[in-house]
């Protein structure tokens, strides 16, 4: 029997590499994709409350840096003609602060109860509603700036505080326009208290 010639086995070799190199399959397994990485451009983070003020300017939001009596800083801003601030809070001197506290502040309407913000509560994840110890109406909502947030990401879960703080304006309004008519009928004829944010506590950081 004859045997083929060597050569012929250096061909077949030679031509089965360059096509397993040459193959879609193989260009897979040799480059894989990459996720993409954010760049720390891309990403904010509690180190620089400037920058994330700047930020907000950009978005066209109102952002103004203040400091409280203790020298803490935190951003006075704005949305929708209602007051908030964004206050930085479990802060290191070394790594900056881990989170943001968004927090908005009103007097408390008649008829909005600790009932009143556990329905509130019930149907929005994204903001709490509480009464403080001094009876006042405050609606927070804490984000982690740990590991840094993209800067679209940011803005994106600002636009949302901004459209919560409608909702929560829209139900305070519902509370109190039920206390009233609970009032008119049984004949009570009690003043209702304005709703709005206490201009007295625009400079509190919260």
């Amino acid at each position: 029997m004859l045997l083929p010639h060597p050569y012929a086995f250096t061909v077949l070799a030679a031509s089965l590499l360059a096509f397993w190199a040459t193959s879609p399959s193989a260009a897979a397994v040799t480059k894989p994709s990459v996720a993409h990485q954010a760049k720390p451009s891309e990403l904010i983070s509690g180190n620089d409350v400037e920058s994330i003020a700047a930020l907000l300017r950009e978005a066209g939001y109102k952002a103004q840096v203040k400091a409280n009596d203790d020298g803490v800083r935190y951003i006075d801003s704005a949305a929708n003609g209602m007051y908030f601030t964004l206050s930085f809070t479990d802060c290191d001197i070394n790594s900056g602060c881990a989170s943001l506290r968004f927090l908005a502040w009103w007097e408390r309407p008649v008829g909005f109860s600790l009932k009143s913000a556990n329905e509130w509560n019930n149907s929005y994840k994204l903001a709490r509603a509480a009464i403080d110890p001094e009876g006042d109406l405050v609606l927070d909502y804490y984000l982690s700036l740990k590991g840094g947030v993209r800067r679209e990401n940011f803005l994106d879960i600002f636009d949302w505080w901004a459209l919560l703080l409608v909702d929560f304006r829209q139900f305070m309004d519902k509370q109190a326009d039920a206390a009233a008519r609970s009032k008119a009928e049984t004949g009570d004829s009690g003043s209702r208290n304005e709703i709005g944010p206490d201009a007295s506590d625009e400079d509190r950081a919260g």
